[in-house]
């Protein structure tokens, strides 16, 4: 079975617009892992299963259930195209486009955040206060301790000398 050249052309295009497209797949995932590093696995594994899935797609679609090896040179020649043209402009639009949208986000949470921190000032205050009662509140239930009547010595002859409970007054 022979392949018209119409046919390969058009499989061959198809393929350079796949590539591209992953190549602009690529860039939109780098932006996000460039400024959210804790999901780079997550992100790279979303690239590579999306990419074995729309090569499988180019294979049933366009090459009619075969996936050829030229059609995944152009494949590859497609995202290196990309990659050398327009990558750089994509990739600082995109990351105009993340800087922007980290901006709104930054005002959006903003009010969550100083709630935040007045709710922490609320908790020492309430803290302190609730502390602070329980100090009294051990302070005056001790009031059944026993203070001597008397705090001064006595005067005259008995002054100096030991008392009958045993304690010494000057």
């Amino acid at each position: 079975m022979e392949l018209s050249i119409t046919l390969q052309l058009t499989q061959a295009c198809a393929a350079i617009l796949t590539g591209a497209a992953l190549g602009i797949f690529y860039d939109i995932l780098k932006t996000l892992r460039l400024r959210i590093w804790p999901i780079t696995v997550i992100l790279d594994l979303i690239f590579w299963l999306v990419a074995a899935f729309v090569l499988f797609a180019l294979g049933l679609g366009p090459g009619m259930g075969q996936l050829r090896l030229f059609m995944l040179i152009c494949v590859l020649g497609g995202a290196l195209l990309y990659s050398v043209s327009l990558s750089p402009v994509i990739l600082a639009a995109l990351g105009a486009v993340a800087d922007f949208i980290g901006v709104i986000l930054g005002y959006l949470v903003k009010p969550f955040k100083l709630l935040g921190k007045q709710i922490k000032k609320t908790k020492k205050n309430l803290k302190n206060i609730f502390q602070n009662i329980l100090k009294r509140f051990r302070i005056s239930g001790n009031s059944k301790r026993r203070i001597p009547k008397s705090r001064y010595a006595p005067r005259g002859e008995d002054a100096g000398s030991e008392t009958k409970a045993g304690r010494y007054y000057y």
